[in-house]
């Protein structure tokens, strides 16, 4: 009774937390955004990587920067463990909060041990899902989709085009002497060029055209929702100049 409970996960850079999810304490949402810190109240979990409990005296250094966000939310306490990966990195927090000041019983303790490791679990087994789904879907070199991706898409325009009548021009594109910046400079180089490639590619056609990397130098860009066919040579005249300019690939200048 009068308590609820909370997951708060790192952002990218951990600096600060993020809601994951509290069905019981719909308020929590105000803790979004709090910087980790020294005095960032049970937040500061994750820079100890120890558990944390805030009683409710509120001259614990650690409640200075949340005190006004748990005085809003009416919360006097709160009881937190890190969530640790297998790694031993810091992924987020379960935190329990009160409504009155309290000090937890061992069980309580126990309870939110087992529930962040239980949680280390289910965010690490999400983690290689996505990087499974990635991998499988995306070129790791350009993060562009690759060839399995673009088939899927591609279906998927064809037949919202059947139905629409819409265009879907596909344009396919091979670099002329890839082989010899591999040779000559290396793969370390040769990388950098299809990196700087799909970027270029990217900057010539629109956010929702797709861009995708079928394997070694070759690359395809299908667009749909067209309104001038016209525009298509433009954009193609676009690419081919793009790739005339210089690439500088650190000490190399190729082009």
């Amino acid at each position: 009774p009068d308590r609820q409970c909370g997951i708060l996960l790192l952002n990218e850079e951990g600096s600060h937390y993020d809601v994951a999810v509290a069905p019981s304490f719909p308020e929590a949402t105000a803790m979004s955004g709090i910087e980790i810190s020294d005095d960032a109240g049970c937040c500061v979990a994750a820079r100890s990587g120890k558990q944390v409990v805030v009683d409710g005296n509120k001259q614990q250094p650690c409640w200075a920067t949340c005190q006004q966000v748990c005085a809003d939310n009416d919360v006097r306490a709160c009881w937190t463990e890190p969530i640790v990966a297998s790694s031993g990195q810091t992924l987020g927090i379960v935190t329990v909060y009160l409504r009155q000041p309290g000090n937890p019983e061992p069980a309580d303790l126990e309870m939110l041990h087992q529930a962040s490791y239980l949680c280390s679990i289910a965010i690490e087994r999400k983690t290689l899902e996505s990087q499974m789904h990635y991998q499988a879907s995306y070129d790791s070199l350009t993060d562009l989709p690759n060839r399995r991706l673009f088939s899927n898409r591609l279906c998927e325009e064809l037949a919202r085009a059947e139905r629409s009548g819409d265009n879907v021009v596909i344009m396919f594109i091979d670099l002329d002497y890839f082989k010899e910046v591999n040779d000559t400079l290396g793969h370390h180089y040769g990388d950098q060029l299809l990196i700087k490639v799909s970027q270029r590619i990217r900057q010539c056609v629109r956010e929702s055209d797709i861009v995708a990397r079928l394997g070694g130098d070759e690359f395809v860009v299908m667009m749909h929702e067209l309104t001038e066919v016209t525009h298509l040579g433009s954009v193609a005249q676009n690419i081919i100049e793009m790739m005339t300019m210089p690439f500088h690939l650190e000490e190399h200048v190729t082009y």
